[in-house]
């Protein structure tokens, strides 16, 4: 890996436009249109195949050539889309995401993301489009308001990239509750990495139970350490509750006093006393 996950290339200028609606994305594109084919190739990237036809489709009925290319397509299609745009026999191509990766084409001058893309890492290989090979590139990505959870990756991918960020964009990524929450982390934080364990709650060093509280202990009072991480500090605690329960039942033992001498009965010889005559049988 070079460089860092996310981060789009910076030799590519990246423009973020905010539209009221659905609708004005293609009259801002039949506007630019001729403008952004005066630099070079343009690549739309619309998200939807259903979408990409019905864009190309317009294009056409403003008479603009354009070339298509989604994954329905046979392979053979697809093959021959690619070398009429390589070949620049098409300077414009309406594409999916199957453009998206290891499409290698420098004049692509400018790389417009017609539909938001359906995560960052996509959004970053998009605009990698442009901008190969040491050459300078531009993109843009239409979004309206209905994208503004998709709005605080943006954000974050200009400021990888050096890039400046729209007040309006930065606006829109303001009312997702993911990003502002991250946004006001502190400093030293880093907003990828998530914090402690479910349900950790930051001790500091207390007392726990001691051995010294139970009656008729002997043993030497002890001291909880001071926790190290949730595991370590349910095990201190469980440790604790089982020695002082172990503490509370027991009872010392006590000695037992030997008998007194006239207490003792010693054992009568063999032969003394009155025995009882064995008879015999026959008697």
């Amino acid at each position: 890996m070079v460089g860092t996950m996310g981060q789009a290339n910076e030799d590519v200028t990246q423009h973020v436009l905010i539209l009221p609606k659905q609708e004005a994305k293609r009259e801002w594109l039949f506007t630019m249109l001729v403008e952004l084919l005066s630099a070079g190739s343009v690549l739309v990237f619309v998200t939807k195949k259903v979408d990409a036809e019905l864009v190309a489709r317009d294009v056409k009925l403003r008479e603009f050539e354009c070339l298509l290319l989604h994954g329905d397509m046979e392979q053979a299609e697809r093959n021959k889309v690619i070398v009429a745009f390589k070949k620049n026999v098409c300077s414009l191509l309406i594409a999916t995401d199957v453009a998206a990766r290891g499409l290698d084409i420098p004049h692509v001058r400018t790389v417009v993301n017609y539909d938001t893309a359906r995560d960052i890492d996509t959004h970053t290989h998009r605009i990698g489009r442009t901008g190969r090979a040491g050459m300078k590139g531009t993109a843009y990505s239409l979004l309206t308001p209905k994208d503004k959870e998709f709005a605080g990756h943006i954000v974050r991918n200009l400021e990888k990239a050096h890039q400046k960020v729209p007040e309006e964009v930065l606006d829109l990524a303001m009312q997702s509750s993911w990003f502002k929450k991250q946004r006001f982390k502190k400093k030293d934080q880093n907003p990828n990495v998530g914090g402690v364990g479910l349900g950790f709650k930051d001790k500091s060093p207390v007392a726990g139970y001691s051995s010294s509280s139970a009656p008729g202990s002997t043993l030497p009072p002890q001291t909880v350490s001071a926790p190290r991480g949730p595991a370590t500090d349910r095990l201190s605690a469980m440790k604790e509750a089982f020695r002082a329960q172990y503490q509370n039942q027991f009872t010392a033992s006590t000695e037992i006093p030997p008998p007194a001498q006239s207490q003792i009965v010693p054992p009568k010889p063999p032969g003394s006393g009155k025995e009882r005559k064995k008879r015999s049988r026959w008697e």
